[in-house]
């Protein structure tokens, strides 16, 4: 899973470095397209963490993100996983957008188990045999549950009722944490940001 939308890379494929200030504790660097201000991005990074402002709109209020403390140039400029960097920026929380999402990929994980389990069975089955569904009826069940909470789901549906509904299917639906993830627009643009500026920075550097 990636949280990167496809048009966030292309918006800043274009997108040049440019050093605004270098001190020993302080470094700022703008990231945007020659001659325009669409999409642009100033980076700072300071002893207390790194600020994201810009165009972009990071941000509930839209008025940037900041990291947690100790963390800068260095390790911004290297490849990271998208879930890690997330966490030293965002915190997570419940959105409509990422529910269905969730819903989708669970079912997914149950229909490859039960894919599994019967590609297992069948290597057993001696000529002639054929699968008996009644050995699948627990891996079937999730692929059912999943499905089920699937059309439950909708517009109108609130996170209180998706969850008195996925506890008829499941004691501990509440461990799955469905629609818990960091905002799904700043996570794709954070993720974006800090890939094309690594690779602005690593040749920066050269």
């Amino acid at each position: 899973m990636t949280y990167i939308d496809p048009h966030m890379p292309e918006a800043l494929a274009r997108h040049e470095l440019t050093v605004v200030l270098d001190t020993e504790k302080v470094k700022v660097f703008r990231m945007a397209r020659p001659n325009e201000s669409a999409y642009r991005v100033q980076i700072t990074f300071t002893p207390e963490g790194i600020a994201l402002q810009g165009d972009i709109g990071f941000g509930a209020a839209q008025n940037g993100i900041c990291s947690r403390g100790g963390y800068g140039v260095g390790w911004f400029g290297r490849q990271q996983s998208e879930g890690y960097l997330c966490s030293k920026f965002l915190s997570k929380c419940w959105q409509r957008g990422a529910v269905e999402r969730d819903l989708r990929s669970w079912l997914t994980q149950a229909e490859e188990t039960l894919a599994d389990a019967i590609a297992e069975e069948e290597k057993e089955l001696e000529e002639g045999e054929t699968i008996d569904p009644a050995d699948f009826t627990e891996e079937q069940g999730e692929v059912n549950a999943w499905k089920a909470l699937l059309d439950f789901w909708g517009d109108e549906t609130s996170d209180k009722e998706l969850y008195e509904e996925g506890s008829g299917y499941f004691q501990d639906f509440w461990d799955y944490s469905i629609g818990h993830d960091y905002p799904l627009s700043d996570a794709g643009w954070l993720c974006a940001v800090q890939q094309r500026f690594a690779e602005l920075f690593a040749a920066l550097e050269k």
